[in-house]
């Protein structure tokens, strides 16, 4: 999966550039939230092609502005929802869209959820707090149980990141929430 993240990546910028890509040195600049995975894969990728990679995750900002003082090739950036991309002189395409996921038990009877409650779920200053599936709406048994707030940690995935993003009011998380460092653990 991880190598055919980097393959997609390479065959993206072909397509960006109009023609397929040369052997040789790219500069690629981008969001540390892209991780090490990321990195990793890329890496592993040229390694076995006639690229060679200089690689440097120090941000959206940073990797635009390495773009623009030609020290990068190309930038990979994440940008927040509502948010433009630059045009002047540059080429933009979307790559990738990250998809967070809320999951509930399969047998639990809720059907939605808003970010209020996702911000009291998770968040350890969010008003009001949501402890209890009661507090979503949900009656019979289902009203006293507990939630047990689960999510990837930091550096697993961007579904935090986002979750901050959507949700400001969530800031730190609630000490009740459980990290899991893969999909697999968390599933």
């Amino acid at each position: 999966m991880k190598s055919g993240l980097a393959a997609g990546f390479f065959c993206a910028l072909a397509v960006a550039a109009g023609e397929p890509v040369r052997a040789g040195e790219i500069r690629v600049a981008g969001s540390d939230l892209l991780g090490p995975a990321f990195a990793d894969a890329l890496r592993a990728f040229t390694g076995r092609s006639e690229q060679s990679l200089a690689l440097a995750l120090e941000g959206s900002r940073s990797a635009l502005a390495q773009l623009r003082e030609n020290k990068a090739d190309v930038a990979l950036v994440m940008v927040p929802p509502g948010q433009r991309l630059p045009e002047d002189g540059f080429r933009s395409f979307a790559l990738a869209y990250q998809v967070a996921c809320v999951l509930v038990p399969a047998n639990s009877p809720l059907t939605q959820i808003t970010l209020t409650d996702l911000a009291g779920i998770y968040g350890a200053s969010a008003s009001p707090a949501r402890v209890r599936w009661g507090e979503l709406g949900l009656t019979g048994d289902w009203s006293m149980r507990a939630i047990e707030p689960q999510a990837m940690a930091t550096g697993a995935g961007l579904s935090l990141e986002i979750l901050h993003e959507l949700v400001p009011a969530s800031g730190r998380l609630r000490e009740t929430v459980v990290q899991h460092p893969s999909t697999a653990a968390l599933l």
